[in-house]
């Protein structure tokens, strides 16, 4: 497990009447200084920025996911002088404000959908779609049934790094390149849930389900 791929699930408050700055901050200033920096002084491999498709308070409107070759790779990021600095540069922007979301994921299990262990080239738009789900999982029953279609492109099973009652401790994250796609897979899911073999390989805790939209990333 230490040296899976780990991402990180990242959230900052931002406060009423900020929602503008906040915005032109993140899509502007640190995508296009920030990120670049981290990626080659502090180990960062790729950044995505995504809204939320339906605003719903138990989740962050604005959300990010950082990722990183391991966990090893992770801790020596969060020490490093650089991303200390720009801490305390989001700090000085944002005073008074803390994350809402900040959480390691281990990646213990990717499917694409034509190939596997080939990462997708993240376009504006696209969906993601986030669910907890049971630690007993049938793999073999569980790829085939959620992912094997023409909507879901690839999905990421993921275990928590440390184990918080915030977040779930599996977390599914399916990949969509339309609203619409999602939508399909969605209903499609929703009519095959009458079978019962089908809901038992599902495992689904229905705590996380939400979905978020691509606005920004980069790759290096």
């Amino acid at each position: 497990m230490e040296n899976a791929p780990v991402i990180s699930i990242v959230s900052r408050y931002f406060l009423p009447g900020q929602e503008g700055k906040h915005n032109d901050y993140y899509e502007k200033w640190f995508f296009e200084a920030y990120v670049p920096f981290l990626s080659e002084s502090a180990g960062l491999r790729a950044a995505e920025r995504y809204r939320i498709v339906k605003e719903n308070p138990d989740y962050p409107k604005y959300m990010q996911i950082w990722y990183f070759n391991n966990l090893k790779e992770h801790q020596m990021f969060e020490k490093s002088e650089e991303f200390q600095a720009i801490l305390s540069a989001m700090d000085a922007n944002f005073p008074g404000t803390d994350f809402r979301w900040w959480a390691q994921y281990w990646v213990v299990n990717s499917w694409q959908h034509g190939r596997l262990g080939q990462s997708l080239e993240a376009k504006d738009g696209a969906i993601i779609h986030m669910e907890a789900s049971q630690g007993h999982l049938e793999e073999e029953k569980y790829f085939p049934m959620l992912i094997n279609t023409e909507q879901a492109r690839r999905i990421d099973r993921c275990r928590i790094v440390k184990e918080n009652p915030k977040y779930p401790s599996f977390l599914s994250i399916f990949r969509f390149q339309t609203i619409e796609m999602f939508e399909d897979w969605e209903k499609r899911r929703k009519m095959a849930t009458v079978k019962s073999d089908y809901a038992d390989a599902s495992g689904v805790n229905p705590g996380w389900n939400v979905q978020y939209q691509l606005t920004r990333s980069w790759r290096k």
